[in-house]
């Protein structure tokens, strides 16, 4: 398998956006599990919108994982 790089910024460990090669194929799922999962009270989106988790990720792609209720707000 070829490999590819998305963008991935993970605001939970306050990571700035970091480049990651990944195998192409990979789904969401399985890079979030590559990352250390997901957090509760996250949201994922992948280029600003909301993607199955399933969804494939291509060269390219940003993710992001935010806090789905920010302190104050």
């Amino acid at each position: 398998m070829s490999r590819i790089t998305v963008q991935f910024a993970n605001t939970f460990a306050q990571q700035a956006m970091v480049p990651v090669p990944i195998e192409s194929g990979t789904n969401l799922t399985d890079f979030l599990n590559t990352q250390g999962g997901v957090p509760d009270k996250a949201v994922v989106r992948v280029n600003r919108n909301d993607v199955a988790s399933d969804y494939v990720l291509q060269a390219n792609d940003i993710v992001t994982l935010v806090p789905s209720q920010i302190k104050g707000a």
